[in-house]
């Protein structure tokens, strides 16, 4: 249920089931699913992804370094591969914003590493689908030197 309302950017939804009144069990944010995916995975992978329900899972206890079951990579990495090229100049500016938001305020790393030792930033180059994604993520490499980290292949 969590991770549908993650999707569909169900934000009170979101908040109900990480955040309830009463105090039954917490949710154990950091799960994965069947599919090897934590909500995080899927926040930073959907349509249009926001920065309310990024902050609430982060809130919640998120880790933003959690790999997915198969240490396909950490949600930066998800993110790198699966964001779209915006449709207009606003989702452009939406997209920039959540990146550094992700790697700046919430302490996503940059650095880290996938199994073929693929930064998020190799990633991106290689399989993404987002010049502003990547562009994003190049500006949050301040000291330069994700960029100049070399993968299994060099």
């Amino acid at each position: 249920m969590l991770i549908r309302a993650v999707v569909t950017g169900d934000l009170p939804t979101v908040h109900q089931i990480l955040f309830p009144p009463s105090h039954r069990t917490p949710v154990l944010v950091n799960r994965l699913d069947s599919q090897g995916w934590s909500p995080l995975h899927y926040c930073v992978c959907a349509a249009n992804p926001s920065v309310e329900i990024l902050d609430a899972l982060f809130l919640a206890g998120a880790d933003m370094s959690l790999y997915t079951h198969l240490k396909h990579g950490t949600p930066l990495h998800c993110l790198a591969r699966t964001a779209q090229e915006p449709m207009n100049p606003l989702q452009a500016t939406q997209q920039r914003e959540f990146v550094r938001h992700l790697v700046r305020e919430l302490r996503a790393p940059l650095a880290a590493v996938d199994e073929e030792d693929e930064t998020c930033l190799h990633v991106a180059a290689e399989h993404g689908q987002s010049a502003d994604v990547m562009l994003a993520l190049l500006a949050c490499d301040s000291r330069k030197t994700v960029r100049e980290a070399r993968n299994a292949r060099g």
